[in-house]
């Protein structure tokens, strides 16, 4: 798929749920529905229903257990640099 049929689905989700709602989507709902999209199978279209609070409060927790172990994979060479560049001044 290229980037930009990607870019097609995209927007035709966006419209379809703008639709549904009767008003624009909140920065939030465009990030969790790109989200979504992009994690589906290429010819696959989303359920047709909306994510609900328990949906995204799951992809948040699991965004924060990332973020935690990227931070404790990078914490180390951070420390570690910090230290030299205190023993350069």
């Amino acid at each position: 798929m290229s980037l930009s049929e990607s870019e097609t689905r995209l927007e035709e989700l966006e419209k379809r749920w703008m639709g549904k709602l009767g008003r624009e989507l909140t920065p939030r709902e465009k990030f969790y529905l790109a989200f979504a999209e992009s994690c589906s199978p290429p010819n696959q279209p989303l359920p047709a229903r909306a994510p609900a609070e328990q949906d995204i409060a799951q992809m948040e927790a699991l965004a924060r257990e990332e973020q935690e172990r990227i931070k404790q994979h990078v914490r180390p060479t951070a420390e570690k640099f910090k230290r030299q560049s205190k023993l350069m001044h």
